[in-house]
């Protein structure tokens, strides 16, 4: 199982849902080789928010769990409890 968390925090969101949609075609087309996997995108904007949040709903068609955060040891978390699954 993959995963890990991605820090958006000082970036400026310039993605458009569109983008989101290409991004999950993609994870779609390839689920095989990137198989299950949790990721968390801790984010800093509303903007951001809004669309990992977006990227969150449609990623559920998908192998990969994505959720948007807003505060890094809450993804932290969310990632750890997801080993404690594994184990």
């Amino acid at each position: 199982m993959g995963g890990g968390i991605f820090d958006f925090m000082a970036s400026k969101w310039e993605s458009d849902p569109e983008d989101l949609r290409r991004i999950i075609r993609f994870i779609i087309e390839n689920s095989e080789r990137i198989g299950p996997s949790r990721y968390a995108m801790v984010v800093g904007s509303d903007r951001a928010y809004g669309m990992s949040r977006m990227f969150e709903v449609f990623s559920g068609e998908t192998t990969v769990d994505v959720r948007a955060f807003r505060d890094f040891d809450e993804a932290k978390k969310w990632i750890i409890e997801r080993v404690g699954e594994e184990e």
